[in-house]
């Protein structure tokens, strides 16, 4: 007999080496797409430690080593290649869970203490896993396994008698989507626990305590009253838009009728919404609200560091719950990882550019690229575009050189009647200018560019850098390719964006 081999495993606990689920099933894929379709291998797991191990019995000894292997997991399964008909990685994955978990049935249903009726809800059971497995989200099926009993766990999360008059591979169907959302719930719940709630007291305000409070805008409007002090109320703002999330409180008034308190409180409303309603003027209309409906399959689990993830709306106050406000750029944070001992993801707006921090259990899950809005799909083109050679930031654009002057664009004069001032963009030193300009400066920028003209990236207009302002240029066709090739509008959007 060839001795058995165990696969070599990825470094784990101590000096020895793990494998995880996923793992095992990636050793065994050279078998089942090209390889010796009939060698056996055996899939086995320690109850200990939890690692996957794949052996290599050899074919006349596989049965005898199946069974001393199932004296340490009961739930061992022995297959070829041909086993699988050349089938994917996530096809393989789940008929390898599926036999576990019906091989774990097929020991607990046999119990003498179970009735008629326990063994055909558990019947029903092990049917609807089978049959809804490719529903489950890897989050779920990576959970089940990792565990030595993933059948009875299985049990307890399923609240529902799926069984039915009929019997053998029969479930009930019409219970079959609320189970599974339970299921998935519950897994994540298990998976990504969500601290219980802290019962905190009002806030208390240099001796002020809380009565009433808004948040609009990102902000808190706060009144609050002190019946021992000589002016018992006071109203303020609270924002906590710092690196540290620390509540900083600003605006205090303090006075001592409650009217004229109220009205205070008011008006700061008033002026949060009004400054809100400035705030969203650019935003998509109507409002969209972005769900895991919205995300790719699956992604739940999946590690989120870089990707376009979409935050729970209902983790936001009401008039930040659109997509404006739920796209962010996964950049960092014990969270990103999927099983990671943390739960903090910090992020990028992908509308606005600015930081902020979640919880792993506030995201829905990573964007589906077909499902994104219109103004995403364009902003993440931009953010690609700003990334190549050459590509320079001034006065809050991107720019590119484009070209040096040629004889098709004329003397001195003929540019100039190309050219005209670009208020929207307000790069110049008049009046107008919304930023600051110089010639000089705009060269330094660029690294000292060699070209006469740019393309800016933001809006793909031309521009010629002139002593005072940065010109638009119109740039003129060549007249004997006009014709034959029409020029195509630049596009900053990208396929597979």
């Amino acid at each position: 007999m060839r001795q058995a081999r165990s696969v070599p495993r990825r470094k784990g606990r101590g000096d020895d080496m793990t494998m995880d689920f996923s793992s095992a099933i990636g050793e065994i894929m050279p078998l089942v797409r090209d390889g010796d379709k009939t060698k056996p291998f055996v899939i086995t797991r320690d109850s200990v430690y939890g690692d996957w191990q794949v052996c290599y019995p050899a074919p006349d000894k596989a049965y005898s080593f199946t069974e001393s292997q199932r004296e340490h997991d009961p739930y061992t399964a022995k297959y070829i290649g041909a086993d699988f008909d050349a089938g994917s990685m996530p096809y393989v994955y789940n008929k390898v869970l599926r036999d576990r978990l019906r091989s774990e049935y097929y020991e607990h249903s046999s119990d003498d203490w179970h009735s008629d009726a326990d063994k055909a809800r558990l019947r029903a059971l092990i049917n609807f896993f089978e049959d809804n497995v490719n529903s489950f989200s890897q989050m779920t099926t990576d959970y089940l396994a990792s565990l030595d009993q993933p059948f009875r766990a299985l049990e307890k999360m399923c609240p529902f008698n799926l069984a039915t008059d009929w019997q053998d591979w029969t479930f009930n169907e019409d219970l079959a989507a609320d189970a599974l959302d339970y299921i998935e719930n519950a897994t994540e719940k298990l998976s990504c626990p969500k601290p219980e709630p802290v019962q905190v007291n009002k806030r208390v305000i240099e001796g002020y305590e809380e009565k009433h409070s808004i948040q609009v805008a990102g902000q808190l409007v706060i009144l609050a009253e002190n019946p021992k002090a000589g002016e018992q109320y006071m109203v303020c703002y609270c924002k906590w838009d710092n690196p540290l999330g620390i509540n900083e409180y600003y605006n205090v008034c303090v006075i001592d009728d409650y009217t004229e308190a109220l009205n205070l409180y008011a008006k700061g409303i008033l002026s949060f919404t009004q400054i809100l309603e400035k705030e969203m003027a650019d935003y998509e209309r109507p409002p969209r609200s972005l769900t895991a409906a919205d995300c790719l399959p699956n992604s739940q689990g999946a590690d989120l560091s870089g990707k376009i993830i979409v935050i729970k709306p209902e983790v936001l106050s009401p008039e930040y719950r659109r997509a404006e406000r739920q796209l962010k750029i996964c950049n960092d944070g014990f969270g990103a990882l999927p099983k990671s001992r943390g739960s903090a993801v910090f992020c990028m707006d992908l509308y606005s550019g600015k930081e902020s921090h979640f919880e792993r259990y506030d995201v829905a899950g990573i964007i589906d690229p077909a499902k994104m809005p219109e103004w995403a799909v364009k902003k993440v083109a931009l953010m690609e575009a700003i990334k190549e050679p050459g590509v320079f930031e001034y006065g809050g654009y991107h720019f590119k050189p484009y070209r040096k002057f040629e004889k098709r664009d004329g003397d001195f004069n003929k540019r100039i009647n190309s050219a005209s001032s670009d208020h929207a963009l307000g790069i110049a030193t008049y009046e107008w200018g919304k930023t600051e300009y110089s010639h000089a400066a705009f060269y330094a920028a660029s690294g000292e560019s060699e070209a006469d003209i740019f393309r800016c990236v933001e809006n793909g207009k031309l521009y010629i850098p002139a002593e005072n302002e940065l010109f638009r240029y119109n740039e003129p066709l060549l007249k004997e390719k006009a014709a034959q090739n029409p020029r195509k509008q630049p596009s900053l959007i990208s396929p597979g964006c």
